[in-house]
């Protein structure tokens, strides 16, 4: 419940709502003006312009100034709100019935718009605002009170709870979408904006295991996803926590290194060729390896795709650096006498 209760959510299109509330304020400031006019008493009709309109269209204004994706921009519609009501009640009489209503919009949009329990916060100011409107008060009206009270608390938090629940589900799709079941890694799902926010600097690094079509000839499909889940879980043990590891396709796998040189990349690769050897000796993978440049990711990873065909034709078990000739060695093992090479 802790995570939900901070979180503020868009599930309404807020700059809808909020253009829906500020026709209700410039409604409510024509109403004044009409009220103010079927006044009796001068004195009435002025005061009630005096103090009214003015709160209402500075509210209005500030609808209007307010950036629509500010945290307060999403609380200050009921605040306000309320405080316009609260004002109308103060300087005005019989006018319940017309603008009682009102209230339970207020706590709706709370309920749509804030995390539980943001109406206990609201309930005192609103529940001042609706014993002006009902003046007199008398034994009717106090007995209205908690009930009313209760039903705007209990709308809001209904409705809360259940946006929250929506928006909780709405996100575990979304990452379900974006990952993939079997290695953990994500998907392909989003790669292109992936590519697309990598800088200058970085480095893509592809990834295959190889001949993989002989453990599925061999041992079944079975054990061929055991082995790939395998190599997803070494994957992201090797990995640094801005470091994203992508199932390409099949055995086929991408990893988008931030602010990493060739040499950190190859570094990686050292972690993951032992981490691999210890699980799975009689397997072994190519890389290919690229760093991005000012023509962006998406073209670092066609030649990261490049580098790592050239490393399946130069003989497997090997990576290969997109541009550079000079071999680097890779132990398979730690203490171990294998080596694979990166040139």
């Amino acid at each position: 419940m802790s995570a939900v209760r901070g979180r503020t959510r868009d599930v309404l299109h807020l700059p809808h709502i909020r253009l829906w509330l500020q026709f209700f304020i410039a409604g409510l400031v024509v109403c004044q003006i009409s009220f103010a006019l079927l006044q009796p008493d001068l004195h009435d009709r002025l005061l009630t312009v005096a103090v009214n309109v003015p709160v209402q269209l500075l509210i209005l204004l500030g609808s209007v100034l307010l950036p629509p994706a500010s945290r307060i921009n999403r609380l200050w519609p009921p605040i306000v709100g309320i405080g316009g009501l609260i004002v109308i009640g103060a300087t005005t009489t019989g006018l319940a019935p017309a603008l009682g209503g009102f209230f339970v919009i207020m706590f709706v949009y709370v309920g749509l718009t804030q995390p539980p329990w943001t109406s206990l916060w609201l309930v005192a100011p609103a529940t001042g605002g609706w014993l002006l409107l009902n003046r007199p008060l008398d034994h009717i009206v106090m007995s209205k009170l908690p009930v009313t009270a209760g039903l705007w608390i209990l709308l809001a938090e209904l409705l809360s709870r259940v946006t929250a629940q929506r928006q909780a589900d709405q996100d575990r799709l979304a990452e379900l979408a974006a990952h993939d079941a079997l290695t953990g890694l994500r998907n392909r799902r989003g790669l292109d904006d992936l590519l697309n926010s990598a800088a200058p600097g970085d480095t893509v690094v592809f990834l295959d295991l190889d001949h993989f079509k002989a453990v599925n000839d061999l041992l079944g499909h079975e054990a061929g996803d055991r082995v790939i889940a395998d190599l997803g879980r070494i994957v992201l043990a090797v990995l640094r926590p801005n470091d994203v590891a992508v199932r390409y396709g099949g055995e086929e796998f991408l990893v988008l290194l931030p602010d990493t040189s060739i040499d950190g990349a190859v570094v990686m690769l050292r972690r993951l060729r032992r981490g691999w050897s210890a699980s799975h000796p009689e397997l072994t993978f190519s890389a290919g390896i690229a760093m991005v440049n000012a023509e962006g990711g998406a073209v670092a990873a066609r030649e990261a795709d490049d580098a790592l065909y050239l490393a399946k034709q130069r003989g497997r078990n090997r990576a290969e650096v997109a541009g550079q000739a000079a071999p680097v060695l890779i132990p398979a093992q730690k203490g171990s006498s294998q080596e694979s090479s990166v040139s």
